[in-house]
């Protein structure tokens, strides 16, 4: 089976609530959580309005919901310490899959100061038998 894109998470944390930020991101992205954490921090977490097609697509994506923040939510977003594009892979057999970013897309996500990671996803278990996922596939 073919390696694969799977999402870009946008992941955030704070030492302190970020409740305008997140209402403002929940209104254009879909919120995976937002919560406090056990040792007193918050974090966030997004996906791009479920377009999911590209990394490029999405971080862009992401990165025009930022610019129209209003002044307080984007205070709050200066003031998280993680401001992380995460970008999912499926792992399967793909030997060196590559997903790239344009200058203009790096750039683009420095200007807004945040990072990227990667999260690579193996589908296989440790026997190498393939991962089944809820719908049975």
């Amino acid at each position: 089976m073919e390696s694969s894109y799977a999402n870009t998470d946008f992941d955030l944390r704070s030492s302190k609530p970020f409740d305008v930020l997140n209402a403002e991101l929940s209104d254009a992205c879909c919120i995976l959580h937002y919560a406090e954490s056990k040792d007193g921090t918050w974090s966030a977490s997004y996906e791009a309005d479920r377009l999911n097609d590209s990394a490029t697509n999405d971080i862009l994506a992401f990165i025009g919901v930022l610019d129209r923040l209003t002044e307080v939510a984007k205070q709050q977003l200066i003031e998280c310490t993680t401001r992380d594009f995460n970008v999912g892979v499926n792992c399967w057999d793909t030997w060196g899959y590559n997903i790239g970013l344009s200058a203009s897309t790096v750039s683009a996500v420095a200007n807004v100061g945040c990072s990227i990671s990667f999260t690579l996803y193996p589908m296989r278990e440790p026997d190498g038998t393939p991962k089944i996922d809820e719908d049975g596939g």
